[in-house]
Parts: structure tokens; sequence; C-alpha cells
């Protein structure tokens, strides 16, 4: 699991992490570094540094990088280095295969601050979102890739780093689109990817991009002229790793293409290259197997022996099963062919316990379909259809159409051998329709590209003929034609105009409403403020004299009851100019929300204590039953706003001897908090303004408190402005049930 992982990322499905730190060439240098005399925050970004380059080649040294990383930032109580090392952390927990504890590690970090920096969710939603990919969960994935691109375009100058997190975004947005089967998404993005790379000089990723366009391409001349520029980049960097895989990549497109010069002549280049730096790589020693096969075809037994014991062995020190079954399997057919049948034997027999014990149902098909041909050649028919039925099998289960046509081809040699030859025949017409099936859109390409050339010949010799024949009439229906081709493109121009017209008032009625919106927030806002502020202002003014009064005249006793009154206005002016706010910002979409992981029990006791004097007043029992361990992903202001706003409507408007109740739960996806009081209720009117976004008209609540009546708009707003929903529902005998439903962490 932990080398299926890494390979994953390492071979441009996903970028790696590396390209944006440096070459690992600067390891050495940078460990040179930790030797000197350095301070806390310098020592920090080293070991983070080294910790993440190592983690993809050597994960136990990364880990200890990292675990260094994290006592420097235990030691500093640091926040910001907390986070980041527990994300080093979590990163390597991924590459022992543990998701779902990284999942934790990464969200656990996101929690430590309320308000983490841009750099601990950029760090945070590139793992997630790499994981989420793994685990073939590519809405997910795609979600915390989308967030890594809007966080850095939220930057008013994000830095040169920055930038290449966000085109390594846009690149595995590509590789997401392409999981979830929308290859011109995945292009799209691609081709965006690629731009901003050339854009800011981001060298390193652009042989990723280009590896992956290529791999898109119908046009296989075209997925060439992508895999020479990313040759030619690769060369440049000295990034032989991934040289080698665009080798490979290449040789096999032209051996589909039949041009086995040019095969032959870029696998060796990728041979000679994986020999040389002694590169350990899962689809690498796949290609060399591939090659093996060439080299075979090609008589070139030797060496196909040595590049397929290569191949082998990388396999083996891997302990990747499929890759070390495929190139056992192509040992043996080689053994066969050189006459060594007891060698041949034993190589095929490991390959059918490799493949079986592998992961991967495409090479397990390849793998025991040349097991059966082995065994073919061995005259043990009877023990290759086995294998062939169990292959046709798999691959009907996983959908590959072509590899059950492969097994059926080599079917009706084994049932010729066994002299079977209606089931031979059987298998040879299946063999065929699957072939005929796979070809059947190219045969139509080329039949409709026949019929098209052969219309137009048709078409030019009547023409001919015509011309011939009546030249004068030609010239005449010409000039007919000519006149009616200028009259269609007037009309054509003038249509074109009338559109444009057209769309033009279409914008102008829609500018004229925006702005009839805007002048009726405007008076919306003002007439608030004329009233309900002014009120409140006034009152509060009319208090401060009254408390000069009594203070000029040493009446203590009578400050004592004033000051209540002081205290609550003071109050309610505050939570107005609060939520007034609060509203305009949202009717300018001002708001910018910044999700991380919200403890809702926390969130929820807080906001009770703050009401807690304001309840007793009013005889109000508040009753908290929010469950531990309830977490929603959302902004935390938004969800402090959205209690605040139900507690104290819920205050105001249930009268003495009330009570109140907080509760959640979780459901499904979602987290749902309510707030239930014993109130005055509200009328379907009311509701119904709430939920279209208008502000409620402002009532007294039951003690004469006043407000603006933008409480429960603003809980709305926020709550979808964060992907969930607000409702209020009425209750039997009186009272009101508000919900606030929020996506749930992880």
């Amino acid at each position: 699991m932990k080398q299926t992982y890494w390979l994953l990322i390492s071979l441009s499905t996903l970028l790696m992490p590396a390209l944006l730190s440096g070459q690992p060439a600067s390891l050495d240098s940078l460990e040179q570094l930790l030797k000197d005399d350095l301070s806390q925050d310098e020592r920090f970004t080293i070991n983070l540094q080294l910790a993440n380059q190592y983690l993809k080649i050597n994960p136990e040294s990364g880990f200890t990088f990292a675990e260094a990383a994290m006592a420097i930032a235990e030691a500093t109580q640091d926040k910001e280095r907390l986070a980041l090392a527990q994300i080093c952390l979590a990163d390597y927990e991924c590459m022992n295969g543990g998701f779902e504890p990284a999942k934790t590690m990464v969200h656990q970090a996101l929690s430590l601050d309320p308000n983490p920096s841009d750099k601990v969710r950029l760090e945070a939603c590139n793992l997630l979102g790499n994981i989420f990919f793994y685990q073939s969960q590519p809405d997910s994935a795609r979600y915390y890739y989308t967030l890594m691109e809007a966080i850095v375009s939220g930057m008013e100058a994000p830095s040169p780093d920055y930038r290449k997190k966000a085109t390594a975004a846009l690149f595995n947005l590509g590789s997401t689109f392409r999981q979830l089967g929308q290859p011109d998404s995945a292009i799209l993005n691609y081709n965006q990817a690629l731009e901003a790379a050339k854009r800011i000089d981001f060298k390193e990723i652009l042989p990723y991009i280009l590896e992956n366009l290529a791999n898109m391409q119908i046009d296989q001349e075209e997925g060439i002229s992508y895999l020479l520029e990313a040759i030619a980049i690769d060369e440049a960097l000295g990034n032989n790793n991934h040289l080698a895989g665009l080798y490979e990549n290449l040789g096999t497109i032209y051996g589909n293409m039949g041009d086995t010069l040019q095969e032959g002549r870029y696998r060796e280049q990728s041979w000679q290259l994986v020999r040389t730096h002694q590169f350990v790589n899962r689809d690498l020693a796949i290609g060399l197997s591939d090659y093996g096969v060439y080299l075979i075809e090609v008589s070139r037994l030797e060496t196909a022996r040595e590049v397929l014991d290569y191949a082998l062995d990388m396999g083996k020190k891997m302990q990747d099963p499929s890759s070390t079954s495929y190139a056992l399997s192509i040992l043996g057919l080689l053994s066969l062919k050189q006459g060594a049948k007891e060698q041949g034997m034993g190589y095929l027999s490991e390959a059918e316990a490799q493949a079986r014990a592998g992961a991967d149902p495409g090479y397990f098909i390849y793998s025991l379909i040349n097991v059966a041909d082995g065994y073919i050649q061995l005259g043990q028919p009877q023990r290759a259809i086995g294998l062939l039925l169990e292959c046709q099998r798999t691959a009907d289960q996983i959908g590959l159409p072509h590899l059950r046509g492969d097994a059926a081809k080599l079917l009706s040699k084994a049932y010729q051998e066994l002299g079977d030859h209606v089931n031979a025949l059987v298998a040879y017409q299946e063999s065929t329709a699957i072939a005929d099936s796979l070809s059947k859109a190219e045969n139509r390409a080329a039949i409709q590209e026949i019929r098209t050339r052969y219309e137009t010949e048709q078409t030019e010799a009547e023409n001919e003929f015509l011309r011939l024949e009546n030249q004068q009439t030609i010239k005449q229906r010409n000039r007919i034609l000519a006149a009616v081709a200028i009259l269609l493109l007037l009309l054509s121009v003038l249509g074109v105009l009338y559109h444009k017209v057209l769309q033009g008032r279409r914008q102008i009625a829609a500018q004229n409403l925006k702005l009839a919106e805007l002048n009726q927030t405007k008076d919306q806002l003002f007439a608030i403020i004329a009233h309900d502020l002014r009120g409140e202002a006034s009152a509060f003014q009319q208090l401060a004299q009254i408390v000069g009064f009594h203070l000029k005249n040493r009446n203590l006793d009578r400050l004592e009851q004033v000051f209540g009154q002081v205290n609550k206005s003071a109050a309610n002016l505050n939570t107005l100019l609060d939520n007034l706010l609060q509203w305009a910002l949202t009717q300018l979409e001002g708001v910018r929300l910044k999700p991380t992981s919200v403890h809702l029990q926390q969130e929820a006791a807080h906001t009770l204590q703050l009401f807690e004097s304001h309840a007793e007043l009013k005889d109000i029992q508040l009753i908290d039953e929010v469950p531990p361990n309830l977490n929603a992903f959302a902004d935390q202001n938004s969800v402090q706003l959205i209690l605040r706003n139900l507690i104290s409507n819920a205050i105001k408007f249930t009268p003495s001897s009330g009570r109140i109740r907080v509760s959640g739960k979780q459901d499904g996806q979602q987290v749902v908090l309510s707030v239930e009081d014993t109130g005055q209720g509200m009328s379907a009117n009311q509701i119904a303004a709430v939920m279209e976004g208008r502000s409620v008209e402002s009532r007294e609540g039951t003690s004469g408190e006043r407000g603006t009546g933008l409480g429960l708009p603003l809980c709305k707003a926020f709550a979808e402005r964060n992907q969930g929903a607000f409702t209020i529902e009425p209750q039997p005998g009186g009272g009101t049930l508000c919900l606030v439903r929020l996506p749930v962490t992880g």
C-alpha cells in the first residue's frame, strides 16, 4: 500500500510536492546547514523542507525530520508550525496506507487555530485532495483542489511558491476530472495549468502536464509532439527518472503505430537510463517487460533476458506482485522459446501465483494469458483453458472487452489442441466479433471518408458535364445564386445586429434591475438607521442624562436602578450595530469566509454562557443538548454569529418561565444544529420573508426589547454561504424551531 501511494503521486498523476521545494540534489546541503548555529525558526524551516523531500524518496528519513520539526514547534508553541509539522506527519501516515488516520490528523492541524494561515490551509487541502483522489473519491478531491486555487486567487500578491501551488491545483483538477470520466474538463484544466506554468516559469511541472495531455490525445501524432516537448524539458532539467518514463511512453505509441524502428529506439533509451541510475518504479518495470516482448519479437533473446531479469528484480524490490507476475510470465515464454522447458515451467508457475497475489486486475489478465500460452506450448491445453476462462470473467468484471478478445483468441488455439473444433470455432468467432466491435468506429470513419470522396468526385463530374452542356445557363444560375447569397448575407448581418440590440437591451434591463435592488437595499439601510438605530441612540442618550442628574444630586440608590437599564440599552445597541454591519456586508457581498473544523459543542456552550444573565432576568431556562465530537466544516465566525442571533432572538420573544433548547446531530454528510423555544412563534408571512432573504418587520420582545428584523435573514445568508441551509418550523401550541445544516468535517 505504501509503495502504491507513492507511485500514484510520483508518476505524474499528481504533482510531486518536492517540485515546489527544490530538487533532491539539495538534500545534502540542507542537512549540512543543520550543523550550523541556527535560530529555532531556521531549524524548523530546514527540517520541514527535508521532511517533505525525503517523504517521497525515503519515508523513514522523512519521518525523522518531521518529528524534529514537530519538537521545535512544540517547544515554541507556534500554532502555524505545529499545524505544518502535523500535516507532514499525516503525509508519512499516507505513505504507510493510513489514509483515514491521516485525514483525522489534517483536520486536527486545521483546528489548532480558529483562523489558520493560508500556508496551512494550502498544505492541508493539497494532502486531503491527494488522499481522496487515491481513494477514488474524485468529487471530494475536486473540492479541495478547487479550494486551493480559490485561496491563492484570494491573495492580493501571492508569492511565487503560492502561484506554483495554484498551478499544481489546476494540474490535480485535470487528473480529478480524468478520473471522473470527463475528458473535456480534464484537458481544459491541463491546458490552464500549462499556460500558468509557462507564465511563471514553473519548468519542473511542465513535463508532467505535457505527458498527461499527450496521453489524452486521439491523434497519435499530436500526442508525440507533446511527449517530445516534455522530453526536451526533462533532458534540460536532468529529471532522468521521469525522462525514462517518457521514453517508454513514446516507444509504446510508436509501437501502436507500427513503427518498430522508433519503438525500439525510445524503449532502448528508457532501458539505458533505468540501468544507469538504478531506478525502482512500477510503471518503468512494466515498460521494461513490454520492451522484453519487443526484443523477443526481433530475436534479440539475450538482451531480452537481461531486460526482463531487471524488470523482475525491480518488481520484487517494490514487493509488487502485478509487475512481478508480468515479468515472470514473459520470462517463461522466453525460456520455452530457447528450449529450456523446466525453467520455463518454473517461471510460469511462479507468474500464476504472483498474479493471484496482485491487486491490479488488468495485469492479472495479461500475466495469465501469457501463462496460458506457455501451457499450450507445453502440451497442457486443458490447464490453459481454465486460466483463459478465468481471464474472460475478470475482463467482464472490470469492463475491458479487448482483454476478453485476447483470451478468446488463445482459447480457440487451446481447443484446437484438444481436438474440440466446435468450441475452437466459437472462441474464434467471439474474438473476431470483439475485434470487429472495437474497430467499428474506425471502420465507420473510413467508410464515411470514402463516401465523402465519392460524393465530391460525383458532384464535380456532374458540374463539369452541366458546364460543358450549357455554359450560359450555368453562368446565369451562378449569378442568381450569388444574388441569393448576398441577400442571405445581408439578412445574416441584420440578424446579428438585431440580436446584439436585443442583448444590449437585456443587459440594460438587468443593470436597471440590479440598480433598483441596490436602491432598495440603500433605502432599507437608511430606514433602519433612521428608525431603530436612532431610537436606541436616543434612549441611550436619555439614560445618560438621567445618570448625570442622579450623580449631580448624589442619588446613589437611584443610580443602581438605572444601571440595569443602561446595560440593557448598551447591549441592544451593540447587537443592533453588529447585525446591521453584517447585513450590509452580505448585501454588498463583502464577507470572506475561512472554512475550518468547528467544534459545535464548545461554540454552543460559549454562546449560551454569554446570554445567561439575560435569560436569568427573564426567568428563562437555557438547555444545552449539543453532543460532544460534533464538528462542522464551516467558517467559525459565521457559526458564532448564527448562534448569537438565534439564541438572542429566542430570549427576546420567549416569556418568563419559558425554555430554550440548543441541540445537534449528524445527518449523513451534514450536521444539524437546532434552537427551539417556547415563545410567541412566527406567522407564515414572517417565515416567508426570512426564507426569501428579506428583513422581517421589527417587533418588540416580551420585555420591550427592540431589533432590526435582520437577525434571522443573516442566519439564513451565512448558513447558505457555508454550503449549508437554514429552515424555520413553527411549533404546535407556540414557539419556534430553527434548524441550521452545515457540512460535516472530513
